[in-house]
Order: C-alpha cells, then structure tokens, then sequence
C-alpha cells in the first residue's frame, strides 16, 4: 500500500508527491506559471487583471472586482454593487467585442471611492436600448446609471475602448 493521502486546500491531494511512490520528493512546479491558468492573465499589477474574453471569465472578473472593493475597504453594500456592475460592463464586452482575446480590466482606488475600467477590442459606442421594457437584454448601461457613482466610456488609441465606472461610499 503507499503513502497515505489526505485531501487539502480545495479538494486537491495534499502533499503532492510523485506517483513513483516516493515520498521524499515533492511534485515539481507545473510548467506553466499559475497566472496564465484558467484564462486569467495577472500582471505585475495587482490592480490589473486579462480575463479570457468569454462569458465563462465572467465569475472570475466579478470575484476579482469584489476582491478590489473589500481590500479598498468598501462596505459590503457596495461589494455587492461592484459585482452588479462589474456583471454589466463584462457582459457588454463580452458581447460587442467578438474575437478579442481577451478582456483586461482595471482598478483605481481613490479615498472612499473605486473605479473600474473594462477594456475590449470594439471601437463602437455602447449605446443603451429603448422601450425594451420586460424583454431580455439591453439594459446593461440604464443599470450602470442606476448602480454607480458615475460611468463612461473613451477610445483607446490602439483600438477598441474602454467602459469605466465609479462607485463612492
């Protein structure tokens, strides 16, 4: 029989070990660093994340977000109302800017107020729907309005745009 495995950290195996049945010798680190894993990309700023541009990176893009809030010391309310927005402006990226890679996101915080800028490869306006009441869809800039602080949008001289919101407390 070998060693004994116990399970850690989210379900995986803890220790890692080598499937010889050495004990004595930990697994090696994979070969890809973990900041391009799971279609996230971290750069050297905390503040600043690449998420795979697809609607599976949007829980990730709303954890990261809320994360940002909670470390600027926001109240919990307004975590939850970063999420909503964070929510908003993804899906819009997601949507209106097909075949960009990836979508990369950022956070500013200032005293007792957060920013987020969402960068994708469309250089259109977002412009909000009318008189879509009770259908699906189209509503995501009238939530952005009713959510934040304040929002808007500018160019970027490569290309594309970017949509940025504030949120105070």
């Amino acid at each position: 029989m070998g060693p004994r495995r116990t399970r850690g950290h989210a379900g995986r195996r803890w220790p890692r070990r080598h499937r010889t049945g050495d004990t004595t010798r930990a697994r090696p680190a994979p070969s890809r660093p973990d900041r391009y894993r799971r279609g996230v990309h971290v750069t050297g700023d905390a503040n600043q994340r690449s998420f795979a541009s697809a609607v599976t990176s949007l829980a990730r893009a709303r954890a990261w977000s809320m994360e940002r809030a909670r470390d600027a010391g926001a109240p919990k309310r307004v975590v939850d109302t970063v999420q909503l927005a964070m929510s908003e402006a993804f899906t819009n990226a997601v949507r209106h800017a097909p075949g960009a890679p990836t979508i990369d996101v950022r956070a500013v915080h200032r005293d007792r107020e957060v920013t987020f800028e969402v960068h994708d490869g469309a250089a259109t306006a977002p412009q909000r729907q009318s008189g879509r009441a009770g259908l699906p869809g189209g509503h995501g800039l009238h939530i952005l309005d009713a959510v934040t602080s304040a929002w808007g949008w500018r160019p970027e001289r490569g290309g594309g745009k970017v949509v940025w919101f504030t949120i105070r407390w």
